[in-house]
């Protein structure tokens, strides 16, 4: 008889494969950045219209107009005005005689409000400015008229409320301080008119923001 073949040799099942690795935590950093800074405050330009009166310059009773453009930034405030006092009839001792004074100037200023907040400021202003006087004799044996300039420093307390979106009330209290008070005189009567040392106002008006 043939003797029978081996077996066939028996495979060893594969090793089970390695197992995956474990995670790898990485920490968590946690950066705190600081806030961004607030965006920087825009200058304000304004427009302004007001009206008011006091003590004239001159003799007579006269209102005093004005317009000024405005520039704001934060609590700062710099100011260009025009302004104007409607003419205004004087008296002399002669008799016959008549003076009749108008004057018109501008002023540049700034203010620094010393309370700021969205319904309105509180400020304190100073200017410096300059004006033209006129004075006109009529009833004389010749009519005249004269032109003095005329210099002021004005320290001022204003107040600013709002009235509604950009719309603003303007209230300001001045004294304008002469350097140099002008005189205006009529030949051969003297003087009849000399421009006070302190001429204070109240002024009130509109302003609107552009």
């Amino acid at each position: 008889p043939r003797a029978a073949p081996p077996p066939p040799p028996v495979e060893e099942p594969a090793p089970p494969p390695p197992p995956p690795p474990p995670p790898v935590v990485v920490p968590a950093i946690v950066v705190v950045a600081p806030p961004p800074p607030p965006p920087p405050e825009r200058a304000v330009w304004s427009l302004l219209v007001e009206a008011g009166g006091g003590v004239s310059p001159t003799p007579g009773t006269s209102a005093r107009v004005g317009v000024g453009v405005e520039r704001a930034r934060r609590r700062f405030v710099a100011t260009l005005r025009l302004e104007g006092w409607t003419p205004a009839d004087g008296t002399t001792t002669a008799p016959g005689l008549s003076v009749r004074y108008a004057g018109a100037g501008g002023s540049l200023g700034a203010c620094w409000a010393v309370i700021h907040g969205l319904r309105g400021a509180l400020m304190g202003c100073g200017s410096a400015g300059i004006a033209a006087l006129r004075g006109a004799s009529s009833g004389a044996a010749t009519n005249a008229s004269a032109v003095a300039p005329w210099t002021t420093v004005a320290p001022a307390v204003r107040g600013r409320v709002r009235l509604g979106g950009r719309w603003f009330l303007d209230a300001r209290v001045e004294a304008k301080v002469s350097l140099d008070p002008p005189r205006f005189a009529v030949t051969n009567l003297g003087d009849v008119a000399t421009v006070p040392r302190v001429v204070p106002a109240g002024m009130l008006g509109f302003s609107v923001d552009l």
